[in-house]
């Protein structure tokens, strides 16, 4: 995850940063922390720094362009970062782009400037121990004086109304462009901060798909009922899976199952898609369209499908061979669903997704196979695919942390070759770049405070 947090001061971008750094395990970056550090290690770029500041002026944009491309080149940040503050300018943010750095969400905090005026103008700081005081929200039980100590409680200068406004007219001039720029370019969310309390705007596509959802009991029970349906698909399925039975047949087989049961296919038209079920066959990964394609003796199919019963989904597959396949070819089913069942020892809370991914990859491979990296599972719930994203590869100890009452979708996708694949010309049926067999083996997991449950499997 790589992150921008956009907003003017007193917002709640260090308090949104510092979460989404603990959640996602990713460092939160500010300009103001990079130039500091780079001070006190007499960096040459810290050195000049210094200079601007000793002589009250600004650091210009090219330094702090250079002091934020250096920072981003660190070790903890290769699986991702959190920018609190940076870009300021729209040349700032085009240098990041200049340079290749690809930012995944950029989120913008607003609240009314006189709630800032507010925030900030209230602040009190005690002269002696240095506890802080707000006269608005959090005043000192003892009046003028700090309750801790006794000391003076002072406003600093550029804590004053008069110097809070000028800020805020700089933010205004110079900071707010960029999220005009972000929102040109299609990532930027608004979250909106009043009272210290957040708000999506745009609940379709806001803070909320920075956040993981936490299922209520009545909501995993929805999602229970799809997921025995999505379990019933497979064991309806299975005598159907043979040479001579079209793709077309398999699907339209599930779709009267599904919604015999009184759900919905929750891949039917999702995105455009056709059909109720994916057939990917052989060197075929995942979203195969199902159609006239007639199965072969010696052919191995995947099948994905998903279920929704009252808003919640569910989302499952697995690979079928079709008739007599080769030992290598059963093999390489085998180990497709044995990963995943070495991937849900780490499914437990406290732990992290990279947990899970790392479990996966390291027995693929152990195995002669590749996990497939283009592609990944996911949240799921009222929607098909929520955050987070679930890799098959990745290290332990990286990403968001699991909790009691997650439900994501974990399907490694395993290649005899290669893991690098394609999309074909259909604009959805992925395939492996070197045409080798592919496999695939999916559940929908609740995570609990013991071992996690499959919503899938009976």
């Amino acid at each position: 995850m790589k992150m921008i947090l956009l907003g003017p001061p007193a917002a709640g971008k260090g308090t949104q940063s510092a979460f989404l750094s603990e959640y996602y395990n990713i460092p939160a970056i500010s300009t103001g922390n990079i130039i500091r550090n780079n001070i006190s290690e007499g960096t040459e770029l810290g050195t000049k720094a210094k200079g601007y500041i000793d002589e009250g002026k600004l650091v210009p944009d090219e330094l702090i362009i250079d002091l934020v491309l250096n920072r981003l080149k660190e070790d903890d940040c290769k699986n991702g970062y959190i920018l609190d503050g940076f870009p300021r300018t729209v040349a700032q943010a085009e240098a990041l782009k200049d340079n290749n750095v690809n930012i995944d969400k950029v989120v913008e905090i607003v609240a009314q400037d006189e709630e800032i005026v507010k925030r900030i103008s209230g602040r009190r700081n005690c002269k002696d121990c240095g506890a802080i005081y707000n006269t608005h929200d959090m005043p000192s039980k003892a009046g003028d004086k700090c309750e801790k100590c006794g000391g003076e409680l002072l406003q600093r200068a550029d804590d004053t109304e008069e110097t809070v406004r000028k800020r805020l007219a700089v933010y205004h001039q110079e900071t707010q462009p960029v999220s005009d720029y972000y929102a040109a370019m299609g990532n930027l969310v608004t979250i909106i901060s009043q009272d210290k309390v957040y708000y999506c705007s745009n609940v379709e596509s806001a803070w909320c798909k920075l956040m993981i959802s936490i299922k209520s009991e009545q909501e995993l029970l929805k999602m229970r009922r799809a997921g025995e349906v999505v379990a019933g698909v497979f064991e309806v399925i299975q005598s159907e899976i043979k040479p001579g039975v079209s793709t077309a047949h398999i699907d339209k087989i599930v779709y009267e199952y599904i919604t015999k049961q009184g759900c919905t296919p929750s891949f039917k038209g999702y995105g455009g898609f056709p059909a109720s079920i994916c057939t990917s066959v052989n060197e075929e990964v995942v979203h195969g369209i199902p159609g006239n394609r007639i199965l072969k003796d010696g052919d191995i199919l995947s099948v994905d499908v998903g279920a929704c019963f009252e808003g919640y989904h569910a989302d499952a597959a697995r690979t079928y061979p079709v008739g007599n396949i080769t030992p290598e070819a059963q093999r390489l089913i085998d180990v497709t669903k044995e990963s995943f069942f070495v991937g849900m020892k780490q499914a437990t809370a406290g732990n992290r997704i990279g947990d899970i991914a790392s479990a996966i990859q390291q027995y693929v491979e152990s195995q002669g196979y590749s996990v497939v990296r283009a592609l990944v599972g996911h949240g799921i719930g009222a929607k098909l695919h929520e955050d987070p994203e679930v890799p098959n590869y990745g290290i332990a100890g990286r990403g968001a942390r699991l909790q009691k009452g997650m439900t994501i979708a974990v399907e490694p996708m395993v290649n005899m070759g290669h893991y690098d694949v394609y999309t074909l010309d259909n604009e959805w049926t992925v395939v492996t770049d070197d045409n080798s067999l592919s496999a695939h083996y999916e559940n929908t997991v609740i995570i609990t405070d013991g071992e996690p449950e499959f919503t899938t499997l009976r």
